[in-house]
Parts: C-alpha cells; sequence; structure tokens
C-alpha cells in the first residue's frame, strides 16, 4: 500500500513538471530579443568627409565597442538631406537603424520646403545630441577681401555680380541671413550636393563666398586656400582665435550655430534610447575624445533624451525666425 502512495505521488510530481514547463516556454517566447541582435546602421544624410559623417563615425566607434555589434555607416547625401531621411524612413519600425540628425535636417529644412517629406519631431526618436558646430565665412586666397567690410563693401556695390555656395540647409540660412544683415537680399545663392562639392567649387573661383562648418573647412585655410573672414557664433573658436565673429566686425545680431544629434526610427524602444544615450554620451566625454571634438572647432553637448527633444524643438524654433527674418521663401 507504501509502494502504492509512493508511486501516485511520483506520477503526480512529472505530471506537474509537464504541466509547468510548457508556461516556462511561453514566457521565454514572450520575452523580448536581445538588442542589438545584428550590425547597426548609421545613415548620414550628407557625403563622406562632412562634418556629420565625422562625426557618425566617432559615434559608431563607441557604440561598436560598447554593443559588441558592427555599426555601419551608411552616406545617402542630396537634396539638403531629404534623400538620406526617406531612405530612413523607408526603415521605420527597424530599431537597428539609427540617423544622424542635424540642424539642417530638423531645425532649418522643415521652414525651407512647401511639401514636407518627413516631419522633424514625429518620424524620429531623437536619442542624444552629439555637438554645436560654428561655421566660416570663407572666400579663395586669392580673392580681393580680406576682411568682411570688403566683401559688405563689394556686395553692396554690385550684389548681382556676387553668389555664394551652400551645400546644405544650415549653409543656405547663414548666407541668407548674412545676405540680410548686410543689406542686399538678391545676392545670388547656388545649392551643392554637399560641402565638400561646394567648398571645390569656392577654391577654383567659381563661386565668391560661403558659410562651412569649421571643421570641415579649418583645414583649406590653414594650407592657404581659404580665407577665412569671420565665425558665425558670438564667440571665437579656440581652434582658430584669429578669426573674429561677425559680430565683432559690425553684424551685431548674427549668431548661427550648426547642432548635431543622434536620433532612432519612430517609437524606438525606451531602454534603447537610454542605453544608446547612455554609452554615446560617455564616449563622447571621455578625454581622448573631447580632445579630438575640440581640434575639429565643435563645442560638445550633453543632455537626456527628454532634454535632447526640447532642444531640438527650440532650434526649430530659432532656425524658423532667421529664415523668416532672411526673407528666405520656402520651395
Amino acid at each position: 500500500m507504501k509502494n502504492h502512495h509512493r508511486i501516485r505521488r511520483r506520477v503526480l510530481l512529472v505530471l506537474g513538471c509537464m504541466t509547468a514547463w510548457p508556461g516556462a516556454g511561453a514566457f521565454a517566447e514572450s520575452s523580448p530579443p536581445a538588442w542589438p541582435s545584428r550590425p547597426i546602421t548609421i545613415i548620414v544624410a550628407n557625403p563622406a568627409g562632412s562634418a556629420t559623417d565625422t562625426l557618425a563615425r566617432i559615434a559608431a566607434e563607441g557604440l561598436s565597442a560598447d554593443l559588441k555589434q558592427p555599426v555601419i555607416i551608411d552616406n545617402k547625401p542630396g537634396a539638403q538631406g531629404i534623400i538620406g531621411v526617406q531612405a530612413f524612413k523607408s526603415r521605420q519600425g527597424d530599431d537597428h537603424t539609427l540617423i544622424v540628425s542635424f540642424s539642417g535636417l530638423n531645425s532649418s529644412n522643415p521652414w525651407l520646403f512647401k511639401e514636407q517629406k518627413y516631419h522633424y519631431r514625429d518620424d524620429f526618436t531623437h536619442i542624444v545630441p552629439l555637438v554645436r558646430a560654428p561655421s566660416l565665412l570663407l572666400v579663395n586666397a586669392d580673392a580681393a577681401w580680406h576682411s568682411l567690410a570688403q566683401l559688405l563693401q563689394a556686395a553692396r556695390q554690385d550684389p548681382a555680380r556676387l553668389a555664394y555656395a551652400y551645400g546644405q540647409a544650415t549653409s543656405q540660412v547663414m548666407g541668407g541671413a548674412f545676405n540680410h544683415a548686410g543689406g542686399f537680399p538678391e545676392l545670388r545663392g547656388i545649392p551643392y550636393r554637399g560641402q565638400p562639392q561646394a567648398l571645390t567649387d569656392l577654391m577654383g573661383g567659381r563661386v565668391d563666398f560661403m558659410f562651412a562648418d569649421l571643421s570641415v573647412s579649418q583645414p583649406f585655410v590653414a594650407a592657404g586656400k581659404l580665407r577665412a573672414l569671420g565665425i558665425s557664433t558670438q564667440a571665437r573658436s579656440s581652434l582658430m582665435p584669429q578669426v573674429p565673429t561677425l559680430q565683432e566686425q559690425g553684424l551685431a545680431d548674427y549668431d548661427l550655430a550648426a547642432w548635431v544629434g543622434l536620433s532612432g526610427p519612430r517609437g524606438m524602444s525606451p531602454a534603447q534610447v537610454e542605453r544608446v544615450n547612455r554609452v554615446v554620451s560617455q564616449y563622447f566625454a571621455s578625454a581622448p575624445v573631447r580632445q579630438r571634438i575640440a581640434q575639429l572647432g565643435f563645442t560638445p553637448l550633453e543632455a537626456s533624451p527628454q532634454e535632447f527633444g526640447r532642444f531640438v524643438e527650440r532650434e526649430y524654433e530659432q532656425w524658423g525666425r532667421a529664415i523668416e527674418a532672411a526673407g528666405i521663401d520656402p520651395l
């Protein structure tokens, strides 16, 4: 009789384990997969060699080392960043695809185009800011103008003769704001696929001046191929302290700087957002990377995802005011 009870208890124990096991399996199946589970792609809506491309590659270093996955940079230049955003939007829902967000893409473009191909806020999850980036007002090294005053005088005397280049929306707005502040709004602006192409034509004498990121243009100034007449922010750059600000030279209210950050697709998991923010913020705060950033003329930015979202909103409003004041009509 005792053996009968022992056998019965063993049978019930086995049945209990069999009953519990499917539930455990179902729980495991419902758990989210580890992230990242494959390589991450960062779309850069500008050409290789641009400031955004350089920063994307720095961020990729930190992400790849921490997340133990390759990070692929995918350059999609053209149409003032819209081609890159369309490529990004085609992968909506793919939380392994990120994009470099920046002032041209998220602050200027919404004001520059009547037909919106994307929304600066709703189509992105803004994750982490990277840097603020001043621009230089540049002319060819052989140009007759050695100061801002000389360029302004030439533009006012014969505005139809001069033309400026721009390789992105930020440079377009800076050029338009400069023309407005100088009193010659009819000056021609010539668009390019990216800053490197615009700089090439400036060095070749095919255009007269342009605004370009300090990080991209400083080597050409140092090599004697371009001349910097001013810097776009209200403070001089520690990288080029000899270059005066436009404010110092009489354009009292001129203070514009680009910004660059990293964003993900709409609806990206808060846990993933926090992780990328933490990894990138820590990497950009490390001494070696901060030194590289300073040598490029960038000012590092640091913020939580929530703070970065509010920053994007403020920059959108600021650049909108600059575009309206410059009288730039949307296309």
